[in-house]
């Protein structure tokens, strides 16, 4: 059936979060971090994130029925791995305004699913010291995309069509 997880923060060493079938909504009200190696969130409805999301190794968002919901402000970030929010994903909306920081590191892909913006007024930063895949993106504040950005290697953008307030590719 249709279950819901709410949740304040958490830390652990790794942290998976597995829903029995894309119906469940989970909810993170606070902070989410990893300090040993990777964060897995996978099968539900919806995904709320509304605190910063920090991955020690890769951030793994997948499976969401609806959409992945992200508050205005928050960030996502991987320290050394791969961040993924594409794999039966139809949506990341941002739903608050702000500024949110999606931040990639360790040389690894950072793979994005469609990105709305709710609100119309929310500031979208992807950084990645990789590779750059993102679907879309459909917000009313800016977007900035940063590939490669510890500049030690040839980096590539994959995207579909972008519209934003303005569009800064780096």
């Amino acid at each position: 059936g249709s279950e819901t997880l709410t949740t304040g923060a958490l830390s652990a060493a790794s942290i998976n979060v597995l829903g029995t079938g894309t119906n469940e909504d989970l909810n993170f009200i606070s902070t989410v971090t990893s300090t040993g190696t990777s964060i897995i969130i996978d099968n539900a409805d919806i995904v709320d994130l509304d605190g910063n999301v920090l991955a020690n190794t890769s951030l793994t968002i997948q499976n969401v029925g609806t959409e992945v919901q992200v508050a205005g402000g928050v960030n996502l970030t991987t320290n050394n791995g791969a961040l993924s929010v594409v794999t039966g994903v139809t949506e990341i909306e941002f739903d608050g305004t702000g500024s949110s920081i999606i931040d990639g590191n360790g040389d690894a892909l950072v793979t994005l699913a469609a990105i709305v913006d709710s609100a119309g007024a929310d500031n979208v930063t992807i950084n990645s010291e990789g590779d750059v895949t993102l679907v879309s993106a459909n917000i009313g504040g800016d977007l900035v995309v940063n590939v490669d950005n510890d500049g030690d290697g040839s980096e590539t953008l994959t995207t579909g069509a972008l519209s934003a307030a303005s569009i800064n590719v780096l």
